[in-house]
């Protein structure tokens, strides 16, 4: 095994005046893909940061699902991009000596807050004395969301309530992306809970891609997420038995879980003639672009989004999208180009299907140019002070 010395962050430690070491900490990074929208959002989260901020990566060396590893060079720092990034390979005693070699840091950031290894742990060691100067700033990522917490319920109250036990949210700084994941954080962990709120970064263009004309053509459905229960796969297959319109249904994403494809797969494989089922399979950021670029909606019955990055994606291509009610989306769907679905039920989502596979090629394009112009106006608009400096902020008052 390596000597804890390789894992060393190798740059002096900031003044305890100016805190601006930040260690983030998460389960997949680039050029990790097959993890979605939180992978995009925390490289545009280190993109993004003031320039005085020093950034550390420590996440594994493989990607979702994988057994490649990123990296021939594990265990040691690379630069990559804004950040210097150590993908771990070797067991749990690689993690943990990464983590007790990197405590030069002012904010150690949790890109999860149910992963065992790299939110879990940390937080344990971080009780039990490492890091003890930082701030714990932490990104449950739609985690507390009701919708998530019912899936797998009996697991997760039982760790919140050891986790609560224990006293591991006293010390934590939360991090939401908007003021309704702040009251789910409050509504597990109560209202004295430490909260900042900021929008997730993105790296997604300012103005949306335009499309041309639409030719006529059997209407184009796209879903692209994880393939897990919390997604809603299952939902939109079942709703797709009851729509009576030809659909090309393509599904990009990789199932988790062996039972839910199964599942699925015989749901689809159940569809009438008219209704055509593509797997496609995980893909890179940029050919799942290229899909939604060619598709006439994009369809997530999501149990919860505490952002939703593949949602914001499908607008920058001027892509419709139609989605449960559990996402901040919600306002911007509604006022043009998408659609807001509820209740969560086959039955809900057959009839919006039914609804917007009826257009005609016309229709279909208004509804490309209208959600083209919602995004435009959703990415000019000013997002706020960056959260590593408002953490960074809070730091120094809690100094005072």
């Amino acid at each position: 095994m390596r000597s804890t010395d390789e894992f060393s962050l190798e740059s002096p430690c900031p003044s305890s005046e100016d805190p601006t070491a930040v260690l983030v900490i998460a389960p997949h990074y680039v050029p990790a893909f097959r993890g979605g929208g939180p992978i995009q959002t925390l490289k545009a989260l280190i993109a993004a940061a003031p320039s005085e901020f020093e950034i550390s990566v420590i996440c594994g060396n493989h990607d979702l699902a994988e057994t490649d590893p990123l990296t021939d060079q594990p265990n040691q720092w690379l630069p990559v991009g804004r950040a210097r990034v150590c993908y771990i390979q070797g067991g749990l005693c690689s993690l943990i000596s990464a983590y007790r070699a990197a405590t030069c840091v002012n904010v150690v950031y949790l890109n999860s807050l149910f992963n065992p290894k790299y939110s879990i742990l940390p937080q344990l060691m971080t009780r039990l004395g490492l890091w003890r100067k930082a701030t714990l700033l932490v990104a449950p990522r739609g985690e507390l969301d009701p919708g998530a917490l019912r899936l797998k319920l009996h697991k997760k109250r039982l760790f919140l309530k050891l986790y609560r036990k224990l006293g591991l949210s006293n010390s934590v700084l939360w991090h939401a992306s908007t003021e309704e994941e702040a009251d789910h954080i409050r509504a597990v962990f109560g209202v004295e809970s430490q909260i900042v709120v900021r929008e997730n970064e993105t790296s997604l263009p300012l103005e949306a891609h335009r499309r041309a004309a639409r030719a006529p053509g059997i209407p184009r459905l796209l879903f692209a997420s994880r393939l897990s229960p919390k997604k809603g796969l299952l939902t939109l297959l079942e709703a797709l038995a009851m729509v009576s319109t030809p659909t090309q249904v393509e599904i990009i994403g990789e199932f988790d879980d062996d039972k839910y494809e199964a599942r699925c797969r015989d749901a689809a494989q159940r569809l009438p003639e008219i209704i055509s089922v593509d797997f496609l399979g995980a893909l890179n950021r940029e050919r799942v672009l290229l899909h939604m670029r060619k598709a006439d909606v994009m369809a997530l019955p999501t149990a919860g989004e505490n952002f939703g990055h593949v949602i914001a994606e499908a607008m920058s291509e001027s892509c419709p999208v139609m989605c449960s009610a559990h996402t901040p989306w919600t306002a911007r769907l509604s006022s043009g180009g998408g659609a807001v679905v509820s209740p969560d039920t086959p039955e809900a989502w057959a009839t919006a299907l039914r609804e917007f596979l009826a257009k005609d090629p016309r229709a279909l394009h208004r509804s490309s140019e209208k959600v083209g112009a919602v995004y435009d106006t959703w990415r000019n608009e000013e997002k706020g002070i960056h959260v590593f400096q408002l953490a960074r902020d809070i730091q120094r008052a809690l100094r005072v």
